[in-house]
């Protein structure tokens, strides 16, 4: 870690006016939650209980508007569910209906993540949009808000599987996250260090005769070597398609097409859908559990302890039997485990599943085609292309991975924990599709936080420093992307959001945005220059082979 110091001279005569002339104070409510905001960002655990052990009821309305909203940040901040803070919010949403759009934005903000987990992704992608139109970039609050909201749009895109439009606004919402660097203090700016943390600022003194001096420690971007990066060889087995892979597509086809008949003239068999009533008894005694009526079991599925399946094939629609087996030792419940069982059974009723014949009206009628050799054709030139691309994503994936692994450098940790806080963020999106919170979902696996976050730690790890390797290898290649490349990229964006190409260019961070194109050219760039070697086993592939 680096350290620089500096100092601001604020002119005498301001620092006495602004002494003399500064507004009055925020009330002490005010205050408190003022207060309460700012913790928000560096302890949102501590906010959350500051905010909930204030008298908010004793509150002007104002003040409890604003505690609504405070409160679900602290709450989303804290990775909890915002569903019980919906009335809070549409409190909110009420009572800045005019003016005052930095909060009535924020309140749209948060109304549309519990939209968004309540499955109504219309009304919250309206929000967001609208909350978009609030925003007017004066600050640095208002560009993070506008970049939260780019990014749980491109989170809800990446789930309709619209990466173009996903794409778009993830790199909206990363270019606003550029713009509050640019806020930098004047000396940071002018010293041309590239920072990947927050400044840390400290007053150093201050006085009416010499001014404010302040310190700024400051974590840089570390420089890393990549000792190889050209002839790296990896495999990239391309997979042949054969008539066996097109037989199991036709199989696919035939199972969507299956139906479901009712057999009455014959024994049940394996693979057969068998309706039956049962009750257990273990030492002559009814067990919880047991008993249930008109239950459809697939015979062969494994559903039922072993045993259970094979002893009713073979029985008719109207049999009553009684079937004995034994609990397996490592059961789910304790008091059952080891323990034998009988169950007494009576079949009601035997389907089985019918597969219809593959001709040229099957094709016709469940695709595009006219033939089946049309569709044949169709079908292999898929796999082809999939198998490509299959392979060329093994081929890549190899050779990054040995780029991380030989990338030689002293890499910050704030980097990697801000890409796991990015990664967690991402995955509390997709929970919310599913209606799910953090919290319940730690609940469910039984996790704390820390044992959480470290899930995603080898992976943000790999992910910052291939970053890394890759800006290294654009420098030591002088990859530079073509004016085309950079616009056509701009010019992508910009027709998205319906503004001029200009206008985008003033928005973002143009040198962050040319940086991602480097990354990108030095991926081809290693790739380009690769070997390809297919004696060269996966890690995978090799744990497989030993297994067997």
């Amino acid at each position: 870690m680096k350290h620089i110091s500096f100092s601001i001279l604020i002119i005498v005569f301001i620092f006495c006016s602004l002494l003399s002339c500064r507004p009055s104070s925020p009330t002490p409510i005010r205050a408190l939650l003022n207060y309460a905001d700012s913790l928000l960002e560096v302890s949102p655990g501590t906010a959350l209980s500051f905010l909930r052990s204030l008298p908010v009821e004793d509150y002007p309305e104002e003040e409890q508007i604003l505690h609504n909203i405070l409160l679900t940040s602290a709450m989303d901040k804290n990775f909890l569910s915002l569903l019980p803070c919906d009335s809070l919010i549409d409190a909110a949403l009420d009572y800045y209906d005019k003016g005052d759009g930095f909060n009535r934005a924020r309140a749209l903000l948060y109304k549309e993540r519990i939209q968004f987990s309540m499955n109504m992704p219309e009304e919250a992608m309206a929000n967001c949009f609208e909350a978009l139109e609030e925003i007017e970039n004066r600050n640095n609050r208002e560009i993070k808000l506008k970049s939260m909201l780019y990014e749980d749009l491109g989170s809800w895109y990446l789930n309709q599987m619209m990466d173009d439009k996903a794409l778009q606004m993830f790199r909206l919402s990363y270019y606003n996250d550029s713009l509050i660097n640019d806020e930098m203090p004047d000396a940071i700016r002018e010293s041309e260090l590239v920072l990947v943390d927050t400044p840390k600022i400290e007053v150093v003194s201050a006085d009416t005769e010499n001014g404010v001096e302040y310190k700024a420690i400051c974590i840089l971007k570390p420089e890393v070597t990549v000792p190889e990066y050209k002839g790296l060889k990896a495999p990239k087995n391309v997979k042949d398609i054969t008539e066996d892979d097109i037989k199991a597509q036709i199989e696919q086809i035939r199972q969507r097409n299956a139906r479901i008949v009712s057999v009455d003239d014959r024994p049940a068999q394996k693979d057969d859908e068998v309706i039956i009533d049962f009750e257990g008894f273990m030492d002559g005694v009814a067990f919880d559990g047991g008993k249930a009526d008109e239950f459809p079991l697939k015979l062969g599925s494994g559903q039922f302890i072993p045993g259970f399946e094979e002893q009713i094939i073979g029985h008719s629609i109207g049999d009553e039997f009684e079937i004995n087996v034994t609990f397996p030792e490592e059961y789910q419940m304790d008091e059952y485990a080891g323990k034998p069982a009988l169950f007494k059974v009576k079949l009601n009723g035997i389907n089985t599943t019918e597969l219809p014949e593959i001709d040229d009206d099957l094709i016709k009628d469940t695709t595009e085609f006219d033939t089946i050799e049309d569709w044949k054709k169709d079908i292999k030139e898929k796999m082809e292309t999939q198998s490509e691309a299959t392979a060329a994503a093994q081929f890549e994936n190899h050779l990054m991975q040995k780029l991380i692994d030989t990338a030689e450098g002293v890499i910050p940790k704030c980097m990697f924990d801000k890409r796991v806080d990015q990664l967690i963020s991402e995955f509390e999106r997709n929970l919310k599709q599913q209606n799910m919170s953090v919290e319940i979902y730690l609940q469910y696996t039984g996790m704390d936080m820390d044992s959480f976050r470290e899930t995603f730690q080898e992976r943000a790890e790999n992910e910052v420093k291939l970053r890394l390797a890759l800006e290294k290898i654009a420098d030591l290649e002088n990859l530079i992307p073509t004016e085309d490349e950079i616009n056509d990229g701009l010019k992508e964006i910009a027709e998205f959001n319906k503004i001029t190409v200009e206008d985008i260019k003033h928005r973002i961070d143009m040198d962050a945005y040319i940086t991602d194109l480097k990354a990108v050219k030095a991926v081809n760039f290693v790739k380009d220059n690769a070997v390809i070697d297919n004696t060269i086993v996966e890690e995978k592939e090799s744990e497989e082979a030993s297994e067997d």
